[in-house]
């Protein structure tokens, strides 16, 4: 029975990043860049005034401490000046105006008096280079504002588009196959007959899958028949992973590593030390990354974030360093319990280096879900953790 640790190592050298498509840069958002982006020019390209004012050359205050100067232009934003500035002179500026030649500060119109002859009287002196941005202050040409494997958020749109990239590179999302197996389950809107049950991990795995950036492929429920579930495997070996949720422990009707033996795939895990989840399978079949994960849904879900999220990460282009999920130590808000024969990851809600353990943490309980946000970790053997005591946690998204 392997570890989670020694699982996420096998699962992550069989994972490769996926391809790379072009997309319009206003419907990038959440997607994993897949270029360098740099600057082609300097940033800003030519200097401008941070204020509405004048630009002024500081030399006019040597002789006079409220000079009042000539004005000899206004250069509003968007347009170029046509004047060189001099001693004596001024030109009326507003924000984000290129300055003319010879500026050697800006003053803000709030410390300036117009007289009424085109001329301003100015009552404090400069400091040079005040209000002034000067040309490449922020980037120089050729710099990298955003490396590839970085999540596009609004921020990174917003740099794009002002380099005026219409389109850009990012990963593909991969392709998963999902599907349920069980002669017990039933699809959403039905109702179960006596002894069947609703099956709520397509759905789960599906909103899993989204949320981890991957692109889901729904293929249904397959019943308990080896015949069956070989053809729907062999359709869905086209996708880059799938997912499978029951049928992979050691009942007379869990087909799974048989069919997946017989089909030819390649399995590397069949047990995991962890509970909830220890039936988890993980097999390479030609260019898929298969997952059979336990029937039980708070099994499903566990196993999907500690196994395939990972997965998902390196597929779409993150940095190593952000496969995993992320781990901290938190104190308890209350007892937690386990029985010690597995490493156990029980249900809870992390805040500000707090955690909350949420109830009765049995793998049937699935109603306990809702507003889970970290797993707290109780290592083998270990059966009980005190209200105070420090505990590990892994954050999810």
């Amino acid at each position: 029975m392997l570890t989670v640790e020694e699982v996420q190592r096998l699962v992550l050298a069989q994972v490769q990043v996926g391809s790379v498509e072009s997309v319009a840069v206003e419907l990038s958002l959440g997607r994993v860049l897949a270029q360098v982006v740099s600057t082609p020019q300097d940033i800003p390209a030519w200097a401008n005034s941070a204020m509405d004012g004048y630009a002024v050359v500081c030399s006019d205050w040597t002789t006079d401490p409220e000079p009042v100067l000539v004005v000899v232009e206004e250069v509003p934003a968007g347009k170029v000046p046509r004047r060189v500035l001099t001693p004596g002179h001024c030109t009326r500026v507003l924000t984000g105006a290129m300055l003319p030649t010879g500026t050697e500060a800006v003053v803000m119109q709030e410390r300036t008096e117009e007289l009424a002859d085109g001329r301003v009287k100015f009552r404090y002196p400069p400091q040079r280079g005040q209000f002034i941005r000067q040309q490449g202050e922020f980037r120089w040409a050729g710099a990298v504002l955003i490396a590839p494997g970085t999540p596009l958020t609004p921020a990174e749109i917003g740099i794009l588009a002002s380099l005026n990239y219409a389109q850009v590179q990012v990963q593909r999302p991969p392709l998963v196959a999902i599907l349920s197996t069980g002669d017990e389950l039933v699809p959403l809107g039905q109702t179960p007959a006596l002894g069947q049950v609703l099956d709520s991990n397509q759905p789960m795995l599906t909103a899993l899958v989204r949320a981890g950036g991957g692109t889901p492929w729904n293929l249904g429920i397959v019943p308990d028949d080896p015949v069956a579930l070989a053809e729907v495997l062999t359709r869905a070996k086209t996708a880059d992973f799938i997912l499978s949720s029951g049928g992979v422990s050691v009942g007379t009707y869990d087909y799974v590593e048989r069919v997946l033996d017989e089909l030819g795939a390649q399995v590397l895990v069949r047990q995991m030390n962890l509970k909830p989840g220890k039936p988890l399978t993980f097999a390479h079949w030609e260019q898929a990354c298969y997952w059979g994960l336990p029937g039980n849904p708070v099994s499903a879900f566990v196993g999907f974030w500690l196994t395939v999220y990972p997965a998902l990460r390196k597929a779409l282009g993150y940095s190593e360093q952000d496969w995993l999920l992320p781990e901290e130590q938190a104190v308890l808000m209350g007892p937690l319990k386990a029985g010690g024969d597995r490493r156990h990851y029980l249900r809870g809600r992390l805040h500000q280096g707090q955690f909350q353990p949420f109830g009765v943490d049995n793998s049937a309980n699935f109603a306990n879900l809702s507003g889970v946000n970290a797993f707290a970790i109780l290592e083998q053997g270990q059966t009980l953790v005190q209200t105070g005591d420090s505990v590990r946690v892994v954050a999810l998204p």
